[in-house]
């Protein structure tokens, strides 16, 4: 009766941190991604190229199905078939360095990986946002391991060579301008996939929300975007970071990458910044954990299964020193 009592209150403390560290998603979810710089402004030509900071409203729910952004920037004049600057970034903790957010709201700053000025002119910022590859009901694996946006935006600025633009400013707290709204996704229940059919929410938004609140968090991402330093005091005071333990959404079906860490068809030819380096082929076949885009529902289910792995070590071990 004296092993029982122990063992319960070792798994009792042992749990309640992890359990704490996994907030549920509520539903339904929404998730808005908002364009906090550019904006429709004028900007001098000084960054080493613009550089893009979008906004994620409702943190853990995007962290829980993932995100992968693509963003090109073109002359706002250009032919189709021009070549633009171009990057990615994505939510996995082992190839994402700046993992902050603030109140609900992940913060994502990108950057072109070499120094280009942008010459006096107008352009074009595009993005689109991906999330866990699913496979809803009816639908074939090949649908689920292809990258399908499920929300973009695009956004016009200038640039001028004379210095009467704007340097990488940010409105902060209320009553300065918000940011510029991109666009929504949402989840009716956790049993709904991440799908262009779940329908974008273009006329809806609130990017307001997504407004940032110090000038700490500003210069932290000036920091991050210009030194590449994520770790200042100035990050660690303004932001709070993103949890590697929040819950990942498994897919309903088989044959999809339940942890959300692959199979989205990403090139991952990529610098450390984010910076896409690819022909633009795309390739889906495998993780940044090495596992296959074809992974099964069960297979998936080992990221969650360290933690309590730890808790059964710890478990037996208690029994043995009670024995």
């Amino acid at each position: 009766m004296a092993i029982l009592t122990l063992l319960t209150t070792i798994w009792a403390a042992l749990a309640a941190p992890a359990l704490a560290a996994k907030a549920n998603t509520t539903y339904p979810a929404t998730i808005e991604i908002d364009l906090l710089f550019p904006r429709n402004a004028t900007y001098n030509s000084n960054h080493s190229s613009i550089p893009i900071v979008l906004g994620i409203q409702n943190v853990q729910a995007a962290y829980a199905y993932e995100w992968s952004i693509h963003w090109s920037i073109y002359g706002a004049d250009s032919p189709a078939d021009s070549i633009p600057l171009r990057g990615l970034a994505h939510s996995r903790f082992e190839d994402n360095e700046f993992q902050y957010y603030f109140n609900d709201v992940a913060v994502v700053p990108m950057s072109y990986g070499t120094v280009v000025s942008l010459r006096k002119g107008g352009f074009r910022l595009e993005w689109d946002y991906a999330a866990t590859p699913c496979i809803p009901e009816g639908e074939s694996s090949i649908y689920g391991q292809t990258r399908t946006p499920i929300a973009s935006g695009t956004e016009f600025f200038s640039v001028v060579e004379d210095g009467s633009g704007l340097d990488f400013d940010i409105p902060i707290g209320e009553g300065r301008e918000c940011p510029s709204f991109g666009d929504a996704w949402s989840l009716e229940d956790k049993e709904d996939c991440p799908a262009v059919e779940t329908g974008s929410e273009k006329a809806k938004g609130e990017p307001c929300g997504a407004r940032l609140t110090s000038q700490d968090q500003v210069d932290c991402i000036w920091e991050y975007l210009s030194l590449g330093k994520n770790e200042t005091e100035t990050c660690t005071k303004a932001f709070e970071r993103a949890d590697p333990d929040w819950p990942k959404y498994y897919t309903p079906g088989s044959g999809g990458g339940g942890d959300g860490t692959g199979g989205d068809g990403e090139d991952d030819g990529s610098g450390s910044n984010g910076t896409d380096t690819s022909t633009g082929t795309e390739d889906s076949n495998g993780d940044a954990n090495g596992g296959s885009a074809g992974d099964s529902k069960e297979d998936a289910g080992v990221s969650h299964r360290p933690i309590l792995s730890g808790l059964a070590l710890a478990v037996f071990g208690a029994v043995v020193m009670a024995m």
